[in-house]
């Protein structure tokens, strides 16, 4: 039998950090991923915004009305959070979200895009 004495203390050393290791290892937490939304525009209409809490999240495009158009999407990196991603949809004129991947697709249903039509018309 192996019994461990002072003199041997690179074998103690060697015990006490594999002992030790998964301690240290459990405290490192990695540095947050930067959170970066960037707006990407489909057409070259703007929309009147809309407040955030109005803005509907669909889960798929299944969930969707009939008529539906997609205005734009909002690229993101990092873990944003729902009220940034729906302040920012609103402010372009969202009506409703779908996330795909690292985006979440703008919204506005067929009814509003005749309404901007017969405007333009107008002017």
């Amino acid at each position: 039998m192996y019994i461990l004495t002072l003199n041997n203390s690179r074998s103690l050393f060697i015990i006490l950090l594999l002992a030790f290791l998964p301690l240290l290892n459990s405290c490192y937490k990695p540095p947050p991923v930067p959170v970066e939304l960037k707006y990407i525009n489909f057409d070259k209409n703007t929309y009147p915004p809309n407040f955030p809490a109005y803005v509907k999240i669909y889960n798929s495009r299944y969930e969707l009305p009939d008529k539906f158009f997609e205005i734009g999407a909002i690229k993101f990196k990092g873990e944003p959070s729902m009220n940034s991603v729906l302040k920012m949809a609103a402010q372009h004129g969202a009506m409703g979200i779908i996330k795909e991947g690292n985006n979440y697709i703008l919204i506005r249903f067929e009814g509003d895009r005749n309404k901007m039509r017969s405007r333009s018309h107008e002017m």
